[in-house]
Formats: C-alpha cells, sequence, structure tokens
C-alpha cells in the first residue's frame, strides 16, 4: 500500500481500488459535493461521465486514505476504458492495437497513491489484453503521469485541460496525445526538452524532470 509523511509525522496511507456499478448510485453525490470539485475540478463533464460508468464504458478508480488518519477517504479519482484502437485527435499516436486511457482526474497528495493507481491499472490493462497506455492528466501531475511508462509496449501522454497561453499550447491540447519516448541526448533547450506535436520526453531515472512541457 502506498504511504506518506503527514505535517505531523503520521503516516498515510492512499490504495486505488475500482469501484463496483452496483455501488456507484450510492457514492456518486459524495463523490460529485466532495473530491471532484476540489483542486480546480477534474476537467470532465459529470452527467456524461455517470452515464458512461452505468454502462460499463469507463471503469471509476478511487485513491482511498485510511479513514483513521485523514478527515475525508477520498483522496484521488481515476477514469479508465479500454477500446480497440488508440484515442486519436489530430496527429497524435497512432500504433493500432486494443488501448487502455487513463484519466487522473483530480485529488490530493498524489504521492501517496499515483505507485498503487500503477501497480492496480497496469495489472487491469494486461489482464484486458491491452498493450498501448494513454494516459491524461493535469499540467503539474505530468511526472507523475509519466511513471506509467515502461508499463505497455506504447504510450501516450496528454494534458487533460486547455492551456491558456504559452509557447505551447497547441501541442497540448487536450486529447492530442503524444507519443512517450525516453529522451537519450540533450539537445540543447529547444524540442528536446519540451517535446514536439508528436512525442513527449522522459528523462531517464535520476534526472530532473523540471522542463517546460
Amino acid at each position: 500500500m502506498a504511504h506518506e509523511i503527514n505535517p505531523y509525522g503520521q503516516k498515510v496511507e492512499a490504495e486505488v481500488v475500482s469501484v463496483n456499478t452496483s455501488v456507484l448510485p450510492q457514492l456518486w453525490p459524495d463523490l460529485v459535493r466532495g473530491i471532484f470539485h476540489r483542486n480546480g475540478g477534474a476537467a470532465v463533464e459529470l452527467p456524461i461521465l455517470y452515464g458512461r460508468l452505468l454502462l460499463g464504458e469507463d471503469v471509476l478508480w478511487l485513491a482511498l486514505y485510511n479513514r483513521s488518519c485523514h478527515p475525508s477517504p477520498y483522496a484521488g479519482v481515476l477514469i479508465t476504458s479500454i477500446t480497440e484502437k488508440p484515442p486519436l485527435r489530430g496527429k497524435s499516436v497512432h500504433t493500432p492495437g486494443r488501448s487502455l486511457t487513463v484519466h487522473i482526474a483530480t485529488g490530493t497528495s498524489i504521492e501517496s497513491w499515483i505507485d498503487s493507481a500503477i501497480e492496480r491499472i497496469s495489472s487491469y490493462g494486461h489482464a484486458n489484453g491491452c498493450k498501448q497506455i494513454y494516459v491524461l492528466a493535469r499540467k503539474g501531475w505530468r511526472p507523475y503521469a509519466l511513471r506509467f511508462y515502461g508499463q505497455f509496449d506504447v504510450m501516450g501522454y496528454s494534458r487533460d485541460r486547455s492551456t491558456a497561453k504559452g509557447r505551447n499550447r497547441f501541442q497540448n491540447r487536450p486529447g492530442l496525445f503524444r507519443k512517450v519516448e525516453l529522451l537519450l541526448e540533450r539537445k540543447g533547450s529547444s524540442s528536446a526538452d519540451y517535446g514536439s506535436a508528436r512525442t513527449a520526453y522522459i528523462l531517464p531515472k535520476g534526472e530532473s524532470d523540471a522542463a517546460g512541457r
């Protein structure tokens, strides 16, 4: 189980679990009032998401805190879907085959549950025959989203919400997945640091991932 130390020195545990459709109607009002509206929202249309979850088109995953050490049980929300081809938009990644899409939608203390999410969701994808993964996340969570790298043959990454300004706003459009590749050679502070319209780079282990995206 993933864990972190809170400011009071107490270990805070969080674990990611999938939500069975049968209990969703009971959980949904509390989720909407609480975690879906935290930290700037979840960048999803909640009525549409709820319908897709009830139909089994999407799967809801919750990161749950240990109730004894946190006032709210909900630490994070992830949404997954499996399709027979990649979620394409524009000139994004195009590798045919069954695909797992993961939206790291919202939450707090992501460091305490992202490893649990990667383990559980990757196992779920493999069990369902997925060979590639496409992850959406907010800008600040890019380093955590890229931890899925290496779990599947192909990985794509996209922001889940629009960037209002900046030189990379076009390539960072929500849903425009860029293929994630390991950056083996630096070429200054141009596309090798920031990626391109088709590629997002991940640095080797031990190197800082502080470049702009």
